[in-house]
């Protein structure tokens, strides 16, 4: 309701689970059960953000906690999906809910053309668009960096 009466287009809120901790793990669901709860009578969108706490090299794992981890968000109301690409099984990962899923470009990558080959693999795998941050702020120029993202979504 808040963010409804300052104007906002959507909500985002972060769904953390396997923190180690049972009952951190229940309040997670919780929090997210009830921002889902009031969007819904808000009338805005939900987007979910799964952001493991598995470490990026640990990628079998990291694979199968976000394919778990988004389906519970959309369970609880998730509109849509912000998560890290997992690789090539992300595919996986889209298949794996009836809404959109959105790849993270993540860390700064150290040259552009590996945020670009992230972001064709993304799109190809079916993800319905990039959240890309300081890969694009940090760019050395960043308008056509935006261009060669855009690209990367018609392969």
């Amino acid at each position: 309701e808040e963010a409804l009466a300052l104007g906002a287009d959507l909500v985002l809120a972060n769904l953390t689970l396997q923190s180690g901790c049972e009952t951190t793990d229940a309040e997670n669901v919780r929090v997210f059960t009830k921002i889902a709860r009031q969007k819904e009578r808000a009338g805005l969108p939900l987007v979910g953000e799964v952001i493991p706490l598995i470490p990026l090299t640990e990628t079998e794992r990291l694979h199968r906690h976000i394919k778990e981890a988004i389906r519970i968000a959309w369970e609880l109301g998730a509109d849509l999906i912000k998560t890290y690409y997992t690789g090539p099984r992300f595919n996986e990962v889209v298949a794996g809910v009836p809404i959109p899923v959105f790849a993270l470009g993540g860390a700064k990558f150290k040259n552009e053309a590996d945020a670009l080959a992230l972001a064709r693999n993304a799109f190809r795998a079916g993800a319905a668009g990039l959240v890309f941050g300081r890969n694009v702020i940090q760019a050395r120029k960043p308008d056509r960096f935006i261009q060669q993202l855009k690209a990367a979504a018609a392969v």
